[in-house]
């Protein structure tokens, strides 16, 4: 295919169509997925599909509850590290 090719048919009915709003969605999923991942890590220590699922579900709260209370730690300059250990064990 050559380098900015507009011409054909079929090349010009995608470019028409192509929806553009929900691919410049892929670039906010692809960074909430890396920073999920580096913060809990890639892996499930769980061994069966209710443990596994439990697990996710956990991960999943507790990283909306972090996005949701980041704004405040950084209002009222508490720093996240002084409770890190308070919060971990939780």
């Amino acid at each position: 295919v050559r380098k900015g090719a507009k011409r054909g048919r079929i090349r010009r009915k995608l470019m028409e169509n192509f929806p553009q709003k929900t691919y410049n969605k892929r670039n906010r999923i692809e960074n909430v997925n890396f920073t999920f991942k580096h913060r809990y890590g890639d892996g499930l220590s769980a061994y069966t599909v209710k443990g596994r699922r439990a697990e996710i579900t956990t991960k999943i709260v507790c990283h909306n509850l972090w996005v949701r209370l980041k704004p405040y730690f950084t209002k009222f300059s508490i720093s996240p590290e002084k409770y890190k250990d308070i919060l971990h064990n939780l």
